[in-house]
């Protein structure tokens, strides 16, 4: 900028013209885009798969490796999903509903035992137990919030397992002690306000009969096994729909010819394949899933 003298008379200088205003852009027009498939990879299977040369371009004639690329489904897939996986649960549901059905048979006959001792623990625990996970991260937030000093009890934790795995002789036995007291006192004190929240709905089933525990206990079961059932169903036809032959690298885009004929190809196939296309659709769908949180 010029400096200005401020002895002499000054002569005031033409406004500059304001800039013009920058056109508006929609967020979608700057927002950075997903990639296709961001969330996939290869799993090779077999003695030297990892290290093969033509793992991912279709050229592998090993006949003891399996190279495959896994995807997560596109929305239009997972619909299709749901709706195998709802159907598999209705189907339980009515397989469970039928008195004389298999299903229905053990089922009675599990809650048929538990009755005939008259074990109301046991079923009040069961009922209880069903809200276990969301009752305890309640009560550990609630500790966490009374206590600082367990502020960094997961960072404690993670130091006291190392410590644990460390030869006695060169751990430092202070430093563990000391940590192991908090955990210990961590643990028990979650424990307690679990319970506390436990405790209201413990003394209302109490009032219950035996026979109203037995139906409250059979229900809780019967939904149990049909959000199983979905689960299964809709993982087996993820897993298959979404497992491609690698594609050689004249062909261009992501490969899209199915590792398996069908369905029943996909079933039979190698066990340690199919586990380890279980353990990397697992991997995609929790890294999808931990992104969309974080979004």
């Amino acid at each position: 900028m010029t400096e200005i003298d401020e002895t002499a008379v000054a002569t005031p200088e033409p406004a500059a013209e304001a800039p013009a205003p920058e056109p508006e852009q929609h967020p979608a027009e700057t927002a950075r885009p997903k990639k296709l498939n961001e969330y996939s990879g290869y799993i090779h299977v077999g003695p030297g798969a990892e290290e093969c040369e033509h793992g991912t371009d279709a050229a592998c004639e090993n006949p003891d490796h399996f190279h495959a690329w896994c995807r997560l489904p596109n929305q239009f897939e997972r619909q299709d999903l749901n709706t195998r996986g709802a159907a598999a649960a209705a189907k339980r549901r009515r397989s469970l509903n039928e008195e004389d059905s298999n299903s229905r048979v053990i089922l009675d006959g599990e809650l048929e035992g538990i009755k005939h001792r008259g074990d109301r623990d046991v079923l009040v625990s069961e009922i209880v137990g069903l809200h276990f996970l969301e009752d305890h991260l309640e009560a550990t937030r609630d500790v966490e919030a009374e206590h600082a000093e367990f502020e960094q009890i997961d960072d404690h934790k993670e130091r006291l397992r190392v410590l644990e795995e460390m030869p006695e002789a060169e751990r430092p036995e202070e430093e563990f002690t000391t940590l192991r007291k908090m955990v210990m006192e961590h643990t028990a004190l979650v424990n307690a306000a679990r319970e506390q929240l436990e405790a209201p709905r413990k003394e209302a089933l109490n009032e219950r009969t035996l026979d109203e525990l037995v139906e409250i206990v059979r229900d809780q079961r019967i939904d149990g096994l049909c959000n199983q059932a979905h689960s299964e169903e809709y993982a087996k036809w993820e897993w298959y729909t979404c497992t491609f032959k690698p594609k050689a690298p004249d062909k261009p885009g992501f490969p899209s010819e199915r590792a398996f004929s069908s369905i029943t190809a996909f079933l039979a196939g190698p066990p340690e394949a199919l586990e380890a296309i279980a353990d990397k659709m697992t991997r995609l769908e929790r890294d999808g899933t931990i992104n969309l949180k974080g979004s």
